[in-house]
């Protein structure tokens, strides 16, 4: 136990002037020489009290050696660690934990690219299965020895068990050491996967030329690293398709293979290749990705919805010098990586629901980001009539699939027809040995009925402005919750459907007949009924219905809720001009009702003939005139920074197009088959406008001028671009930007600083595994405020293919770096688990401040030294002091006394003005019948 001082030990040379405070009081009057122990009282009070003062102020403190004990543990989880070395550790972390000792403490940090606390610093002994779950595709011992370390108590020996193998290829865990040893931690570590066994093989990468001619001759490079002399295949795939093998003697240490190919197809070109090792650890690392882009006609997509669609289509841009390629639509590639080998895409009367998953996000990035082109060609499948409202593949093209109406005539009228006969309060029964007709509660706790309605709510959004909506709930007979009309708010919707209970019979007939009478009576371009029912329904006029319906232009859509709906509800919906959606679970209510308005509010197609009206000029129109004759178009509306160059009689939107991003988008509203546009495709002008069309979206070839180099470092990539101009000197002072796409689609804008002549860069963080293609766009320097001219760019991609995990290490380097920072900090590698409590090499010590003790020691001493200065209490005023108490107080207390009597007056030595008010306390005192003793005890201020 010792003495120290939290701040500046120099407040003590305060203390040898302590005794100055003694000089005002020595140089007090004779009658304190007269009592000097009054004097030397004071003298030592106020000596303690300029003692506690100082000494506070310099933070003292009481030290003393501790031998609590706290170890954490930090467990790598990356994926360079292979299950059994993972369970090794935890294993290890359990058997240590228990052999620790009463007075230690434990915690647990799980690390990877990040780390995460497992456990706190706790006396528990009890070590389940580690649950956190950190990234793994990196090692980041630094962050893990940072967590760890704030994990620490003050008062403590501390710690730190690394259970690792050292191979960090995030940030620098020596960079932590510093730290580490103010603070008194001792590193430990236990090595994993120091003694690999067989050997290893990986690809490293592949080298290729960034650009090369149609039919020309190139050379590709796989760079494949082994750790021993073995055989190998390596497997060489263009587009997914296998166009080399080879048998290889692998040597130990790098490996380089040329293979020889010809470019035999424009575009861009995705190469990848596959490692098959005679002995193998890590299969991960046995692939590497690369890109070249062959020079050649452009290449374009022809998505068709129905066989020959783009028959017409494919032959005007073959005849052109183009490549057409036709597909299906659940052909459509859905990544960017293998949709950018096509310079534009054509959708050809394409359902939205007919696109495979993740097209509808990644058609839009193809076009804003990487420059690429996109058509819509219209038909009865197309647009809106196809499903496109509130969809991204809506946000890239130039019209809106909503058609607002210039005559204040609404788009949609729309009304829900909803079954709220007591079956809609239940759901069948989804047990396989239920009775017939057997009921249960909907799984999720709610009823069919309320299902429906929020369903209904779902579908409010997706409603214009002018759109009619109306809901009829139905048991037995029919009843309006919202009568048909313009609604402005959720919440009146909300508020109109809330009060819809489950009971009753079903009569479905009334429902329907009810919604037909009042659309027949209202004015809109689509009038439109979704019907929800079980199925259970009374008998009615069903054929007459569904002739009076085709009659009045109303369509008819049913939802079939449950197993138990009547067979007939898909004819209905058949005659009645809309579809049928059995839904198979009840919680499918809501989306089919949005899907079902979505297709209802786009439903808008004219089918009459017309000739297109050119309103303005354009590329796509140069050198054409006579317009041919259209039969039928897709209604829609155009954007406002969108031009239209041809349009209908009406004023609605043939031709539409506009830039989207760094790409272009059009819409052309009629189809280019013989059913609305016969006339048109056999028109001899038709290749040239097809020509001319997709000449407009063609993406500016990528420029030779630029050349962009990857180089991966840690977690970051750096992007380097040269750029040379006309003669081939470096360009200097552009403006260089890039927009790169991550296999998640995660849009990343970089801004390239120029770094040496022609030479510009750029760092960003991509750790995660997969494809990055990356548009590069040079512009030439602005005025201030203004963007400069575009004079080139180039698209390019890069491939992670997997985590630098799985490159193969050195090991011995990374049990180096484990051995190095336990020697920094005084530390050694563990071979047994209990060794982890041992003593540490610096001893823990607990510091209690005495500063608040010291300044409460001062506030009790300073009113002691004010009652010793202002009172003198000598033996002969205690004398006097005890007689008087004697003599008067019990005879107070029999007469009943209520008042302590004053004491007569002194002779003063202060002057008139205490001897007038002496005389005035004398006056006073007279009529009393007891006396005051002589003498009492007086202030300080009276002597």
């Amino acid at each position: 136990m010792r003495i120290s001082f939290l701040r500046s030990p120099v407040l003590l040379i305060l203390i040898p002037l302590i005794p100055l405070i003694l000089v005002p009081v020595l140089a007090r009057g004779s009658r304190w020489r007269e009592t000097s122990p009054r004097v030397w009282g004071s003298v030592a009070l106020r000596l303690g009290i300029a003692l506690a003062i100082v000494l506070s102020l310099a933070g003292m403190q009481l030290v003393r050696e501790v031998d609590t004990l706290t170890v954490v543990y930090l467990i790598d989880l990356s994926d360079s660690i292979s299950a059994a070395e993972r369970e090794r550790a935890e294993r290890f972390i359990r058997e240590s934990v228990q052999a620790m000792p009463p007075n230690g403490r434990a915690a647990i940090v799980a690390f990877g690219h990040d780390a995460l606390v497992e456990r706190l610093a706790s006396e528990d002994r009890d070590v389940p299965p580690i649950a956190s779950v950190p990234v793994t595709t990196r090692t980041n011992l630094a962050a893990a020895l940072r967590l760890g370390l704030a994990l620490f108590p003050e008062a403590s020996q501390k710690r730190i068990v690394i259970l690792s193998d050292g191979l960090e290829n995030l940030n620098q865990a020596s960079d932590q050491v510093d730290l580490a040893v103010a603070r008194g931690v001792e590193i430990d570590y236990v090595p994993l996967d120091t003694t690999p066994s067989g050997a290893e093989a990986y690809l490293d990468r592949i080298e290729a030329p960034a650009r090369v001619r149609l039919g020309q001759r190139f050379e590709v490079t796989a760079v494949i690293e082994s750790t021993k002399p073995q055989s190998a295949t390596l497997y060489l795939f263009e587009e997914g398709k296998l166009i080399r093998s080879l048998a290889l003697r692998l040597q130990r240490g790098t490996n380089r293979v040329r293979i020889s190919l010809t470019a035999g197809g424009s575009g861009f070109r995705r190469l990848r290749a596959e490692l098959i090792p005679e002995v193998d650890r890590w299969p991960q690392n046995n692939v590497a990705e690369s890109f070249t882009v062959v020079e050649g006609p452009p290449r374009l997509l022809l998505v068709e919805g129905k066989a020959g669609e783009a028959t017409h289509l494919a032959a005007a841009l073959k005849a052109a010098g183009m490549e057409p390629v036709v597909i299906s639509p659940a052909e459509i590639p859905q990544d960017l990586a293998a949709l950018v080998r096509y310079d534009a895409v054509f959708l050809v009367n394409v359902p939205a629901e007919a696109l495979p998953d993740g097209v509808m996000e990644v058609l839009p990035r193809y076009v804003q980001e990487l420059g690429r082109g996109l058509t819509m060609i219209g038909g009865d499948s197309s647009f809106g009539a196809g499903g496109y409202l509130r969809t991204p593949i809506e946000e890239a093209l130039p019209v809106d699939m909503d058609v607002r109406s210039r005559e204040r005539e609404p788009n949609l009228a729309l009304v829900f027809v909803v079954d709220k006969s007591g079956s809609m309060g239940r759901c069948h029964c989804n047990d396989p040995n239920a009775l017939p007709g057997q009921y249960q509660r909907v799984e999720s706790g709610l009823p069919k009925i309320d299902i429906a309605k929020e369903a209904i709510l779902r579908t409010y959004p997706v409603l214009g402005r002018l759109d009619l909506l109306g809901v009829i709930a139905f048991d037995a007979g029919a009843h309006w919750a919202v009568r048909l009309r313009r609604l402005t708010e959720l919440g009146e919707l909300q508020e109109a459907i809330g009060g819809i209970q489950a009971e009753g019979q079903t009569n479905i007939f009334a429902g329907l007949n009810e919604a037909a009478q009042a659309l027949s009576e209202i004015d809109a371009r689509v009038k439109h009924i979704i019907l929800l029912t079980d199925g259970w329904s009374r008998a009615g006029a069903y054929d007459e219905l569904a002739k009076q319906l085709r009659e009045e232009g109303i369509t008819l859509s049913v939802i079939a809720a449950g197993r138990g709906s009547a067979a007939y509800l898909r004819g209905l919906a058949e005659a009645g001009g809309g579809r049928y959606y059995p839904a198979r679970s009840i919680q499918e209510l809501p989306q089919l009702f949005l899907k079902e308005t979505i297709r209802a509010a786009g439903r808008y197609i004219i089918e009459r003939p017309f000739y297109p009206v050119q309103t303005a000029s354009a590329e796509i129109l140069e050198g054409l005139t006579g317009w041919p004759r259209l039969y039928g178009y897709n209604g829609t509306t155009p954007k406002a920074a969108a031009r239209v160059p041809l349009m209908s009689a009406e004023g609605d939107p043939i031709l539409a197009l506009w830039s989207y991003g760094l790409g272009r988008s059009l819409a052309w509203t009629s189809d280019l088959t013989t059913r609305w546009a016969v006339e048109w495709v056999s028109w001899d002008g038709f290749s040239r406008f097809v020509a001319q069309m997709a000449g407009w979206i063609l993406p500016a070839p990528s420029s030779d001028r630029l050349q962009a180099e990857w180089r991966i470092e840690g977690d970051e990539v750096e992007l380097t671009v040269d750029a040379v101009d006309e003669a081939g000197r470096p360009w200097d002072l552009l403006d260089m930007r890039a927009v790169v796409v991550g296999p998640d689609l995660h849009t990343h804008q970089l801004t390239l600083s120029q770094i040496a002549p022609g030479r510009y860069q750029a760092r960003m963080a991509l750790d995660k595994p997969g494809v990055y293609m990356l548009q590069v766009l040079a512009s030439e320097r602005g005025e201030a405020g203004e963007e400069g001219a575009p004079v080139a760019q180039i698209t390019t991609g890069m491939a992670i293919p997997y985590s630098p995990e799985y490159r193969w290490p050195a090991h011995a380097e990374g049990e180096a770096l484990l051995r190095r920072l336990a020697q920094a900090t005084g530390g050694d590698r563990l071979v047994e688990p209990a060794a982890a409590w041992t003593r540490t090499s610096a001893p823990a010590r607990s510091a209690r401040p005495l500063a608040p003790t010291l300044l409460l020691l001062a506030t009790v001493l300073f009113p002691a030294d004010v009652a010793v200065r202002r009172l003198r209490l000598g033996a002969r005023e205690w004398g006097r002091l005890k007689t008087w108490a004697r003599e008067h107080i019990p005879q107070r207390r029999r007469k009943g006394v209520s008042e302590w009597p004053i004491p007569p007056a002194r002779p003063q030595r202060l002057g008139r003005l205490f001897a007038a008010r002496e005389r005035g306390r004398a006056r006073s005192a007279r009529g009393r019948s007891t006396s005051a003793p002589a003498d009492l005890p007086q202030s300080e201020d009276e002597e």
